[in-house]
């Protein structure tokens, strides 16, 4: 848990804004993940 302290502190203001608003980056970090996955399925020796 220590470890986590120094990178919430680093986000906080937007960890409060997700919280108190309701929105989030996490439909396009999804799309975002999705992407790079099937890119390196469809491009294993690309790197």
């Amino acid at each position: 848990m220590r470890d986590s302290l120094p990178h919430v502190s680093t986000w906080w203001p937007q960890i409060l804004a997700a919280l108190t608003t309701g929105v989030t980056h996490a439909a396009s970090e999804g799309i975002n993940r999705a992407i790079k996955t099937d890119a390196v399925h469809l491009y294993p020796n690309a790197l």
